[in-house]
């Protein structure tokens, strides 16, 4: 499967469309990171706390699409976005025959409460896989909580 490709949804004619993201897209992300967030720390108060204001999230979130070692991805449903999916490379190894593996974490992945079904995480882990493919990454390692 192609990353960033055309999906069509099977029960609605509306189209779902997973790209990489840009800097002007951070306000939406941002707003479901916090929202996501904020279930985190109402669901386990004793792992997560709840931040004072959204002004570290936003900033952590414009450092993340910014960077050129990593993937950002949105997924837009009707023009807007509803999910996110964010990770990073990394070499490692720490015997010889490792030594330069290359690895892409999956650090992060968000939908809003109106897209956070199955059909929509698979989309977007195929396209995330479909990156890593075209990447040529010996190994593909999910980091999420």
């Amino acid at each position: 499967m192609m990353p960033f490709a055309r999906f069509r949804t099977t029960n609605k004619d509306n189209g779902l469309n997973v790209r990489k993201a840009t800097l002007p897209d951070f306000q939406q992300v941002s707003a479901i990171f916090c929202r996501n967030s904020k279930n985190l720390c109402k669901n386990e108060p004793y792992v997560f706390r709840a931040p004072k204001d959204t002004t570290r999230i936003e900033t952590y979130i414009r450092k993340l699409i910014e960077q050129k070692t990593g993937l950002f991805l949105v997924m837009e449903a009707d023009g807007r976005i509803v999910g996110y999916a964010f990770g990073y490379e990394e070499r490692r190894g720490s015997v010889p025959f490792q030594n330069n593996r290359l690895s892409f974490y999956l650090d992060g992945i968000g939908f809003d409460e109106d897209h956070c079904g199955r059909r929509y995480i698979q989309i977007m882990l195929e396209s995330v896989i479909g990156y890593c493919s075209d990447k040529c990454y010996d190994d593909i390692v999910l980091n999420v909580q």
